[in-house]
């Protein structure tokens, strides 16, 4: 009941929701707010109130937060106006008041109440609206200082225990009703605090036909179709892309605010609501358009963890590696994740409602040549493996017969492919005709199908119960280049765990002589691993038709209950937020498989952490439990990230590329010159003025003359 009242409130809307606590004995002294992302963490934040309402007061804040503050700069723009009624009765407010619809008794003869209205509007104007129903039904009874944004409400069905016997704060009633805004213009603005002033622009110089033709050249294909759409719904967003639409071809906000005021799309005039409300969303949409354009594809990453569950073996390795070497410290975890994957996956095949899965990671390692140290923590890594088994390691030439091959011959076992530098690859399978169906191909082995056939030009290869393992390197901007967006779509790069890094001077470190003591150390990383690859790698004895025969060994891992309720969690979490992003078909599977990732990666930890069927009844088996998924979620959430950059920058031209490089130029060199430009980048005049004709375009850098030049800003 309690939730769904929170979910009437707000919805799907993004935010962090603050609730706050004070032990009745000791109020002040006791204030404590907690935040929660909304509506992510709903469950969280339930649980937390039934921990704490026994025996403490609990309130929250009407508003949802941008920051886990509870300040009015951090309040984001919403639907909701509130007021503490006090005494008021609710059922006795009568026109021109406007009754509420959402009514909660905090105690006996005492009430608050809030309105839901059509359309997000600015917290500011919420606040003014606010204010003025509090100061019309003061005359009654009302409290007058129960309006300001960071307003704390009580939570239904809790305790007040400011009385004796406490009080339980009553959801009266909830009403589906949406008022107009229009309405609450009418409410005068009483007391001695004025009413929200917005400075308008001047409008009379120009109209929207003459601004779209004087930009006419520069408008992206999509705008006329926003200009002129009246949608069904989702009119907010139809409205806040037409400004980007506007912004982007280079219009001042005065310009978008003439355009979307006369845009089909214009929610307000619909709603009969006062124009000051559009010209504070123009600015708004200005103020953002320099982080993200409304067309780009960005998704971010859920925060499913808030810290590491316990430590693991990866964090001892990584200790030993950061000693060994300078290399970025993710690039040694995920290289050492493949390297236990590559041993767990032998024997162990992950149980689930779907297909066993077989816990084999892929992995990309980005980051700039030399100082980053991407070969070096794979080889560093991979060391140990190939002492315990060489064979492991197939084929690197990159052509489908040869990795094929190297697989065929490895039958029920695991297979590393291992590329220093990946793009030469990448860029084959996109452009050459020979590697056609390549990214086809290594996907089916990933998914370790039972048998795998292939026919290529000479033979037909067969492969039985394939576990492949990718481990591979390369520099961000190659890499970008030679993908696309079918790299995605056909669920290829999806399947890697993409670590990124970037060469620190403050850590790199000259050539000199071992570290003293890191040879014990790397001998017990060794031991550890060699007891790991005797418990799941090797072959064990096993009676056929009366013959004793060495097979591979077969373990199920099983994942608790828990485990399993968690990794539902995450996945509902991270499939809503790529479902939720501008670029949903590339969004989707990406998360899609980051989610699978995180099931082998706690499946991988569990092995650690156990020999098979120490902890099982009857069959051999690993059990996964739930601090096994929390930590696979924290590496899951430290990464993912990753892949969502890379999606992003799939396919980026080299023009495109160009243009970033001269945008970031200019971010860490403000006031650079534009000959300067040209020298760094090795730019003819002529790509050079396109490059900064295109920023400017943009909206996002502006200029200044100095001498016979310009210099150049960010804007």
């Amino acid at each position: 009941m309690r939730l769904k009242f929170f979910e009437m409130l707000y919805g799907n809307s993004i935010g962090y929701l603050c609730l706050a606590t004070t032990d009745p004995r000791a109020p002040k002294a006791t204030f404590i707010q907690r935040f929660f992302e909304w509506p992510k963490e709903s469950l969280k934040a339930e649980n937390w109130i039934l921990k704490v309402e026994d025996d403490h007061n609990v309130y929250f804040c009407v508003n949802l937060l941008e920051k886990q503050e509870r300040k009015k700069e951090n309040c984001l723009p919403g639907n909701l106006l509130w007021a503490d009624l006090d005494a008021v009765n609710p059922d006795t407010i009568q026109p021109p008041q406007i009754p509420p619809p959402i009514v909660i008794q905090s105690s006996p003869g005492r009430w608050q109440a809030l309105w839901r209205i059509t359309g997000e509007i600015d917290p500011y104007i919420a606040e003014d609206y606010s204010r003025r129903i509090a100061y019309s039904l003061a005359p009654f009874g009302a409290d007058i200082s129960g309006w300001d944004l960071t307003q704390l409400l009580r939570v239904p069905l809790t305790t007040n225990f400011k009385y004796n016997p406490p009080a339980l704060i009553e959801l009266d009633k909830t009403l589906e009703t949406v008022a107009k805004p229009v309405l609450f213009e009418t409410l005068p603005a009483f007391g001695h605090l004025p009413s929200v002033k917005i400075t308008m622009p001047d409008t009379g110089y120009a109209d929207a036909k003459s601004i779209i033709y004087k930009y006419k050249s520069l408008l992206d294909s999509g705008f006329i179709s926003d200009y002129t759409y009246e949608p069904d719904q989702d009119w907010s967003q139809v409205i806040w892309r037409l400004c980007h639409r506007c912004y982007r071809a280079g219009m001042d906000a005065t310009e978008v605010f003439i355009v979307a005021s006369e845009a089909a799309c214009n929610k307000y005039q619909r709603d009969g609501r006062p124009m000051e409300h559009l010209w504070r969303d123009v600015l708004r949409a200005g103020e953002a358009y320099r982080f993200v354009e409304d067309d780009s594809e960005f998704v971010f990453m859920p925060t499913l963890v808030e810290s590491q569950h316990s430590k693991t073996f990866l964090d001892t390795y990584r200790e030993w590696a950061g000693e060994a070497t300078d290399a970025v410290s993710d690039f040694h975890d995920i290289s050492m994740l493949i390297v236990l994957s590559a041993i767990v996956s032998t024997s162990v095949r992950i149980e689930s409602s779907g297909p066993p899965m077989t816990p084999n990671l892929w992995g990309l390692i980005l980051g700039e040549s030399t100082l980053t140290r991407k070969s070096t923590a794979m080889r560093l890594a991979l060391g140990f493996l190939y002492e315990l088994d060489r064979s492991v390691l197939v084929a690197n030439d990159g052509t489908s017969e040869g990795i094929l091959q190297g697989v065929s011959e490895r039958p029920n076992l695991p297979s590393i492919f291992h590329k220093d530098e990946v793009s030469g690859l990448f860029d084959s399978m996109a452009r050459k005709d020979y590697m056609a169906g390549m990214q086809e191909t290594l996907t089916a082995l990933y998914d370790g199908q039972e048998v795998v056939t292939r026919r290529l030009r000479k033979e037909t290869i067969t492969i039985e119960n394939p576990s492949f393992i990718f481990l591979a390197g390369g520099t961000p901007n190659r890499v970008h280049a030679s993908t696309n967006d079918s790299f995605i779509l056909s669920g290829f790069l999806p399947r890697f765990i993409v670590v990124a890094g970037h060469a620190d001077m403050e850590t790199y470190r000259p050539l000199g002589p071992p570290v003293e003591g890191s040879e014990s150390k790397r001998n017990a990383i060794r031991d550890f691993l060699a007891d790991l690859y005797e418990d799941y790698a090797c072959e064990i004895q096993q009676r056929i038709n009366g013959v004793v025969m060495k097979v591979p060994a077969r373990y199920t891992a099983k994942l608790t209950k828990e485990a399993w309720q968690t990794t539902a969690q995450f996945e509902r979490e991270l499939l809503t937020a790529a479902y939720n992003s501008p670029a949903k078909s590339l969004a989707l599977p990406t998360l899609d498989r980051l989610h699978k990732s995180m099931v082998k990666i706690g499946t991988i930890f569990a092995a650690l952490r156990q020999r098979p069927g120490e902890f099982a009844s009857s069959s051999p088996s690993i059990i996964v439990d739930e601090g096994d998924i929390l930590n696979a979620a924290w590496y899951v959430q430290r990464w993912g990230q990753n892949s969502i950059d890379l999606i992003v920058n799939a396919g980026k031209s080299a023009e495109e590329r160009d243009i970033d490089r001269v945008y970031e130029h200019i971010k860490e060199t403000p006031g650079v010159l534009q000959g300067h430009l040209l020298r760094k980048f090795h730019l003819t005049a002529r790509t050079g003025n396109l490059i900064i004709q295109t920023l400017e375009a943009r909206g996002m850098i502006r200029k200044e003359q100095q001498g016979r030049g310009f210099a150049y800003w960010i804007t």
